[in-house]
């Protein structure tokens, strides 16, 4: 094979980029696309009294028709590339002026992919470093707009692939309309693959239903893991268990409601015995440390804490503000705490609250397992009006320490109060739900090898998702793709929680397995598109072969 003719590639590629069309579609889709993306963050620049659960909207909907419009213009580019370069040029002549030249055939081809091939690489490296550093101007908090972002940019690479070998196929095989006409249904259902990706609706939002609560079992068996190596609180749990079906009288429920000082002062010894004497201990020291240093925690006042104050009292689930959320409140106190404690015993309980507080927010607005916030507090005004408070308002000198107490007891309350539920529903003969049954894996597990639009919604989100099966369930569950436009798309990848629990006797949180059920790979599916289609191109090429030496040569 000859040397690659570096002048006529360059002369080529000179006349190819200055063509009037390609340059303005193409200035137009890197205009456009980086503006709406832009735009998709407008939420996250002015955020501070957004919602938590809506501020992701404008950002799922905005990024939902730029993916299309993305891959629409991309399409565009490279069936036109495609049709200047083989068809348009074999038309006038320009092929056979090379071939008579001197220029082998295959030269002639692999100078006219590396003309396409880099005008097509430079409009994704641009759109990829520029929105890359777009992504940096809001908050890390948005980690997973994040990579939402810049993994869709992966899949820009494989659909101009596909564009390109599809476009050339047809161009060997028919006339330029029907080609125009084909090529150009085909380039609309890949960007709408996310949408018509669901051939089992029902199927997709059943196991999203199922993963509702994986996060939040998570959350809890490594709180619970953690608490069982703790010299001291290795009993936390079992000891609120007994607490928890301790419920009597109002009195005894105050340790739900956040009321320790009640429960240190009030009850008797044998019920105080039921929560342990280390936590009896700690709940005192914690006592001390707030009385020594009110004054460096939020709402001070050495005449006792005002209710209003608290965050307990001001939360509601759904209208909480990203501002809110930022400030990271439970987690602030506990980091306090840590720093002025003196009590190496209580230094990893502290740890294992801190962990678990991280994010805490979150938890309370997505988990449906998450009820103390919403349910103790509305009866803690009985508890009020009764009397209950009384002592605990005045002794409490800063609303952080009842903060504290709460979120400490909203943990027992709500892993106990599941517990007790599906203890109640297994003795009622009702069925308990946890996991997906297997049928249904299987079922989607064939869907997600044989779909092929749930295939290529798979790749637009990239691989980031198939380890983060949460996304999938915030993104496309439980009524949510209402806002998002998208469908309920079979993940690569989906953890859920089962009871290994072999007695016959109802799931608890100390028998929780996890599972990870793997319904497709993604570099498998990936490569295994991109050596179809270049194998397509490869076929292509043969044909094209024959029709030039036919046609051109005289």
């Amino acid at each position: 094979m000859n040397k690659l003719n570096f002048k006529l590639l360059s002369f080529n590629y000179k006349n190819v980029i200055k063509n009037k069309v390609l340059l303005s579609v193409t200035i137009t889709f890197l205009l456009m696309s980086t503006f709406l993306e832009i735009a998709s963050f407008f939420n996250y620049y002015f955020n501070s009294n957004i919602y938590v659960n809506n501020i992701n909207d404008l950002f799922n909907k905005i990024f939902f028709f730029k993916k299309i419009f993305d891959m629409l213009m991309l399409s565009v580019i490279v069936i036109y590339l495609t049709s200047l370069c083989f068809y348009i040029d074999k038309k006038q002549g320009k092929i056979n002026l090379e071939l008579k030249g001197g220029i082998s055939l295959f030269q002639i081809y692999l100078q006219r992919i590396i003309i396409i091939a880099s005008i097509i690489l430079t409009i994704i490296l641009f759109l990829l470093a520029s929105q890359s550093l777009l992504t940096l101007t809001i908050n890390e908090y948005f980690l997973e707009t994040r990579l939402k972002v810049i993994n869709f940019m992966y899949f820009y690479f494989l659909l101009a692939i596909m564009i390109f070998s599809i476009t050339f196929f047809f161009i060997m095989m028919f006339n330029s309309k029907v080609v125009l006409t084909v090529v150009g249904f085909i380039s609309c259902l890949i960007p709408l693959s996310s949408t018509l990706s669901s051939l089992r609706y029902n199927d997709c939002i059943n196991l999203y239903r199922h993963g509702s609560s994986t996060t939040t079992f998570q959350k809890w068996n490594y709180f619970n893991k953690n608490l069982k190596s703790d010299k001291y609180f290795n009993e936390f749990l079992p000891n609120f268990e007994k607490v928890y079906k301790n419920k009597g009288t109002l009195d005894k429920y105050q340790w739900a409601y956040g009321n320790y000082w009640y429960v240190i002062n009030n009850l008797t010894d044998d019920d105080k015995k039921i929560y342990g004497d280390n936590f009896i201990n700690f709940i005192k020291d914690m006592d001390k440390l707030f009385n020594d240093n009110y004054q460096l925690f939020n709402n001070p006042d050495s005449n006792g804490f005002k209710l209003e104050d608290s965050f307990v009292y001001n939360y509601r689930k759904g209208y909480t503000s990203y501002k809110t959320l930022k400030q990271n409140l439970i987690y602030n106190i506990i980091n306090k705490i840590i720093g002025l404690s003196k009590n190496d015993e209580y230094y990893n309980f502290l740890n294992i609250l801190k962990d678990y507080s991280n994010y805490f927010l979150e938890y309370l607005e997505k988990s449906p397992l998450s009820i103390a916030y919403n349910f103790n507090k509305s009866f803690i005004s009985i508890s009020v009006e009764d009397g209950y408070f009384d002592e605990t308002f005045k002794n409490y000198k800063t609303s952080d320490q009842y903060d504290f107490y709460f979120f400490l007891s909203s943990i027992a309350y709500d892993i106990c109060n599941w517990q007790n539920n599906t203890r109640v529903n297994y003795e009622k003969n009702i069925e308990i739900d946890l996991s997906p049954e297997q049928s249904l894996i299987d079922s989607l597990k064939i869907n997600a090898n044989s779909n092929p639009f749930n295939q290529l919604a798979q790749l637009q989100f990239g691989n980031y998702f198939s380890k983060n099966s949460l996304y999938y369930y915030n993104s496309l569950s439980g009524g949510v793709f209402y806002n998002t436009f998208e469908s309920p798309t079979i993940p690569l990848e989906f953890i859920y929680f089962k009871s290994n629990q072999q007695n016959n006797q109802p799931p608890r949180l100390d028998d929780l397995e996890e599972v990870n059920v793997s319904f497709t790979n993604y570099y498998v599916l990936y490569f295994s598109y991109l050596i179809i289609f270049m194998v397509v191109a490869g076929l292509s090429y043969i044909k094209y072969r024959k029709v030039v030496l036919r046609h051109e040569v005289k």
